[in-house]
């Protein structure tokens, strides 16, 4: 990637085409690259406010949830797994649901996109422990073994 990127975008338009939660980590890896007369605090607001807009999204799934409102908060989860949040949450209440619902297919495909989600941020360089312990958690649900959703 060109250094020049960040003083050629504003920080709403960089990554703009990438899912926001892969986005917010895309944004985090240039930031040591923006020269020292490009204010970065802009780009910190812009990922300040994608994590905003995924953990409301969330709290906002668990709150349905709770209230018995599951179809509503399977829609706000499965927009998390579409944004490849880097939370396991959302993916494993999907893994749960669809387990319940005898529907193996989406149990693997919602599996597949934690997958996705985590080698892509292992490729950008965040790899982590704790999510290749749930790589391994995601690969055996997605085998349709049962799982203990917390």
């Amino acid at each position: 990637m060109p250094s020049k990127t960040p003083d050629l975008l504003p920080a709403q338009e960089l990554f703009k085409e990438t899912k926001p939660g892969i986005r917010y980590y895309r944004i985090l890896k240039i930031l040591p690259s923006i020269p020292k007369e490009t204010p970065n605090r802009p780009y910190i607001e812009e990922m300040d406010r994608i994590l905003s807009q995924l953990y409301d999204l969330q709290a906002n799934a668990a709150k349905l949830e709770s209230q018995g409102k599951t179809e509503h908060a399977v829609a706000l989860y499965k927009q998390l797994v579409e944004a490849q949040f880097d939370n396991p949450h959302p993916y494993l209440r999907l893994c749960d649901y669809y387990t319940k619902k005898r529907n193996p297919e989406q149990v693997d495909h919602i599996c597949y996109c934690y997958l996705q989600m985590a080698q892509t941020l292992t490729a950008l360089g965040y790899g982590q422990p704790y999510r290749e312990e749930l790589v391994h958690t995601h690969l055996r649900v997605g085998r349709n073994a049962p799982i203990k959703v917390v």
